[in-house]
Parts: structure tokens; C-alpha cells; sequence
């Protein structure tokens, strides 16, 4: 992907352009989708920013639209078909060294392993610092579950991955781990990420 710039703070054309680009990739994948709308998005690493979602293996909703929305206090809403992740290195001069994001391939998740858990946080989004609550899902461990990351992603590349799916194929826990330093004059991990719905 173009990287759009993607050296400071990203601009409000900046961001339109970005979701332009992720949209049109999506309606390739996805020809039938109707609507798209977008959450908001949050920094990750750096001054004033939140931090890597670090060691904590999780998917940010539970499989359950309408159990999702009431603890949320957001009501029952239309169930989108998908949610995707979608998540970015940017603001970086090298690729990511220390905080790559892992995710579960999706067809490993299943009831058998998905145990539900619910948040009451702030994090800090383009608006301000937010309190939010949350039904989202851990993991349970079970044999032959595989993991994957990106080994040096740099600000050209974007990853998409599941959150949410309501025909139930699957969808990606996550987290970030800590795979190694960065050197001298090396950035850490600086990353963007949101979520896109998507109604077919």
C-alpha cells in the first residue's frame, strides 16, 4: 500500500485517503457489500499514544452481536456480516522490531476454545481519553492451534484480520509480543488500527 505520508501525525486527508484505499481493496474482496462504516481509529506507541495490546491473547467482540451490544450499553443494532481489523505500522523509519502484532489463524476459533470477558477501560482516540466497555473473548489453549506474525512489516504494508463474522467461519485473537530491541536511532513500533464493519 502507498504509504500516504505516514511520517507524523496523520492528517484528516491523510485518514480519508487510507479508508478510500482499504474500502476498495475490501469491495474486491467482497463485491456484494453494501455498506461499510468505519470505528474510530487509535495510535499505538509513542509519546501520548496507548500502548502495544502486549501478551494478552484476545478478539474484540464476542461471537454474540446482540450480547456485544447491551454490555456495551450501545442496544441491539443491525448485525453486520463482517469485522474486520485492520492494523498499520506507521510514523516508522524501519520495519517493527519490537511489537509485531500475532493473530490465530481464524479456523482455530471456535466455542471449544472462546471464553467471553468483559472490559471497562480508556484509551485515548483521535476525540480525547474515552471510557469504553466491551464483550470480548480469550482463548483457551488447545493442540495444534497456529499462530503467525509479519516479520518486519514496514509503513507500506497494512494487515486485515477478523473480528467478527456472523456466519460463525472463524475469526482472529490477537495480540502483540515482544520479539526483540530496537537499536539506536531505531523507532519502536508506532501503529494505527481500527475497525471497519461491513453489511452485505
Amino acid at each position: 500500500m502507498p504509504n500516504l505520508l505516514f511520517r507524523d501525525s496523520p492528517l484528516p486527508s491523510q485518514l480519508e485517503a487510507y479508508k478510500t484505499e482499504v474500502e476498495a481493496l475490501l469491495r474486491t474482496m467482497y463485491p456484494s457489500v453494501k455498506k461499510m462504516f468505519w470505528l474510530d481509529f487509535l495510535k499505538r506507541g509513542g509519546k501520548d499514544c496507548n500502548p502495544p495490546a502486549t501478551d494478552g491473547p484476545h478478539l474484540d467482540y464476542w461471537q454474540d452481536w446482540d450480547a456485544c451490544g447491551d454490555f456495551a450499553g450501545r442496544g441491539r443494532t443491525d448485525e453486520p456480516g463482517l469485522v474486520f481489523g485492520v492494523w498499520r505500522p506507521v510514523m516508522m523509519s524501519n520495519p517493527v522490531l519490537d511489537y509485531p502484532l500475532v493473530y490465530m489463524d481464524k479456523r482455530d476459533y471456535g466455542e471449544e476454545v472462546s471464553v467471553p470477558f468483559r472490559q471497562v477501560f480508556k484509551h485515548i482516540t483521535p476525540k480525547g481519553v474515552e471510557s469504553a466497555k466491551n464483550l470480548a473473548s480469550h482463548v483457551r489453549f488447545k493442540e495444534g492451534q497456529r499462530w503467525y506474525y509479519h516479520s518486519d512489516m514496514t509503513s507500506d504494508e497494512c494487515l486485515l484480520f477478523t473480528h467478527y463474522d456472523t456466519e460463525g467461519k472463524g475469526a482472529n485473537i490477537h495480540c502483540a509480543v515482544k520479539r526483540g530491541v530496537v537499536g539506536e536511532g531505531q523507532d519502536t513500533r508506532t501503529s494505527i488500527e481500527n475497525r471497519v464493519l461491513l453489511f452485505f
